[in-house]
């Protein structure tokens, strides 16, 4: 089913989309005839303003709750709209749910009063790209892979430098690397006509017989000079687990061909595919060829990316079982191509520290260490769970006040080691408020300067339990509250200190953002705790885990500490024998990961 979707921004333009739903969330409107449902209409935060005619609110709910689950973005080009050229029938091809929209003043967008100038064009999609991926985001939708069009490309590329996190694959179809010599090169004669009457002009008529003009001045030309040389140094900066594939016409003739090799030679996970005898716009069968190679390289990517991650004991199928057996045994589980359910009962974000390579090529051990939220709605199904595992220690986080407020069950055989990182003092109205409103209105930099004040209050906590790994050398379950912020702070300084790759720890943390789901009388519950210093938006702010926010982090604890291991012995007074022999018992060959599933826990899957 394909749902219309307007979303206002802030700068109160309109932009027009389309959304492919797929499995239940086609059907969760309850309507047959998608050309008669009036569209959904959305502001930039994500609030719903108006629903279609006769459907009910919560079912509006229902069909833009991602849950975590995958969407690609389709992106036209300069010229293009939603619905043009192969992006439609892409749309449908694909094996996921997909949002493609009209950038302002394209389609059925808001054609605002607007200059020509290519560059501010440029700067404007940009800014309309940045708000359709807040509004997913805001939905707890999964951005999986943007798929873009020409200049399409170009905003993509524009968006995704900042937050390269923000995505899992990126396809440039035409896209154009050197603007500064191409639009020369496609406007003969564009230097002297500047030169003659301050600016270049060219008018296109476009199928539907509207113009449109194409206007170039000497600062333009410029600009696009100036970021060509600021794309470089970028694409090469990619993290290597940020697949790009490059698809390219050999008789383009709106985009040389060779700005395909740029691409190719800069981008570090780099895909090149070129399509014989087409040309930028892919018509016919070269628009088939474009499609049947777009989705086999993403279902091809979702295999291969596999060794880059260990599959998570909640695993979105989605990225691939990789080599845990667990994952196999999951993969696949989770309905409409979402997270399955939780591999322990009542547990929310519970998974796995293992199976992540280091720098010498072993990887992280499997079955060891896990994470996870909160354990007081654990089922007895799910006890019996974690003593499959071979659980035999829970460290808990927690204060004394939310222990006492949110109890964990007794556990047969598994013993509650206590460690708060916050003591009695830190609950106090005045630090629980410093702390809300850090994580409610900081932004990604406040959550950052919560994780730095975390390591500060949280060594000795950290030290214990490390101290207590090392002496029971027995499988343990790591835990908080939501298992995001003082477990995400414990897990990235681990993986650090194992000489994981730091996209991959990014990347680790934010997965939370598809594995944690507070119901509204949960939320309810801790604005209530509050007393009033949160909201019903600022508590699902504070449930939220953005790449860009331990990003963030990382950098300021770098600047701070210099490196994990300094901080493990000035801080947390780890001796250096301590440390050697920490990396001697989670790391491990990757040949010895998979022993057989036990009997015990497969009956219980």
């Amino acid at each position: 089913m394909s749902l219309k979707v307007s979303i206002r921004t802030p700068k109160r333009e309109t932009l027009v989309g389309r959304f492919e739903l797929r499995g239940q969330h086609a059907s969760a409107l309850g309507v047959s005839d998608e050309k008669n449902v009036n569209p959904i209409v959305l502001d930039s935060s994500g609030a719903v303003l108006e629903r279609p005619a006769g459907v009910a609110s919560d079912a509006v709910n229902d069909v833009l709750d991602g849950r975590g689950r995958p969407v690609v973005l389709i992106l036209h080009g300069y010229w293009g709209h939603k619905d043009y050229l192969y992006q439609k029938a892409l749309a449908k091809a694909l094996e996921y749910p997909s949002f493609r929209f009209d950038f302002r003043s394209n389609g059925e967008s808001s054609h605002p009063e607007r200059t020509n100038d290519t560059f501010k064009y440029f700067r404007e999609d940009t800014e309309d790209l940045n708000v359709v991926i807040d509004v997913l985001l805001s939905h707890k939708w999964r951005i999986f892979a943007m798929v873009a069009h020409s200049r399409g490309a170009a905003i993509m590329y524009r968006a995704v430098f900042p937050r390269p996190h923000i995505c899992r694959f990126l396809v440039n179809v035409s896209g154009r690397f050197d603007n500064a010599n191409g639009f020369p090169e496609k406007y003969p004669g564009i230097h002297e006509t500047i030169s003659n009457q301050g600016y270049y002009e060219k008018v296109d008529t476009l199928r539907n017989g509207a113009t449109r003009a194409l206007r170039m001045t000497a600062e333009t030309l410029e600009l696009w000079k100036e970021w060509d040389t600021f794309m470089g140094p970028k694409l090469r900066a990619l993290p290597r687990t940020l697949p790009v594939l490059t698809i390219h016409g050999t008789e383009d003739d709106v985009v040389p061909v060779r700005d395909s090799a740029y691409f190719a030679t800069m981008i570090p996970n780099h895909t090149l595919h070129l399509v014989r005898g087409a040309n930028h716009l892919f018509l016919n069968e070269h628009g088939e060829d474009l499609i049947s190679t777009v989705t086999k390289w993403l279902r091809d990517q979702t295999v291969t990316m596999g060794s880059f991650y260990r599959a998570h004991c909640i695993t979105p199928p989605v990225f691939g079982a990789g080599r845990s057996r667990i994952g196999k045994e999951l993969a696949g589980t989770g309905a409409d191509g979402g997270v399955p359910s939780s591999l322990v009962e009542g547990v929310q974000n519970f998974r796995d520290f293992g199976g992540y390579p280091v720098r010498d090529g072993r990887i992280v051990r499997w079955e060891f260490l896990y994470r996870c939220g909160k354990l007081n709605a654990i089922t007895e199904r799910g006890k019996k769970q974690l003593l499959a595992l071979g659980v035999t220690h829970t460290i808990d986080l927690r204060s004394t006040q939310e222990v006492e407020r949110e109890a964990t069950p007794t556990i047969d055989s598994v013993d509650r080691i206590s460690c708060p990182v916050f003591v009695d003092q830190d609950y106090s109205p005045a630090e629980l408020a410093k702390r809300w409103k850090l994580y409610t209105t900081g932004g990604e930099s406040g959550f950052a300067q919560a994780y730095m004040t975390i390591c500060g209050t949280g060594a000795k906590a950290y030290a214990l339990y490390l101290r207590h790994m090392l002496r029971t050398k027995q499988p343990a379950v790591l835990h908080c509250t939501a298992g995001k912020d003082r477990t995400g702070v414990f897990a990235a300084l681990l993986l650090k200190f194992l000489e994981v790759d730091e996209d991959l720890i990014i990347r680790d943390y934010a997965l939370t953002e598809s594995l944690l789901f507070w119901s509204d009388e949960e939320l309810r519950g801790l604005i209530e705790h509050s007393n009033g210093a949160l909201t019903m938006d600022g508590a699902r702010q504070m449930l939220s885990a953005r790449a860009g926010a331990m990003r963030l982090f990382l950098e300021d604890f770098g600047r701070a500490y210099e490196t994990v291991d300094k901080y493990y012995v000035n801080f947390l007074g780890m001796l250096k024998g301590e440390l050697e022999e920490l990396k001697e018992l989670l790391v491990v060959q990757a040949d010895q990961t998979c022993p057989p599933l036990p009997e015990s826990l497969r009956s219980l899957l």
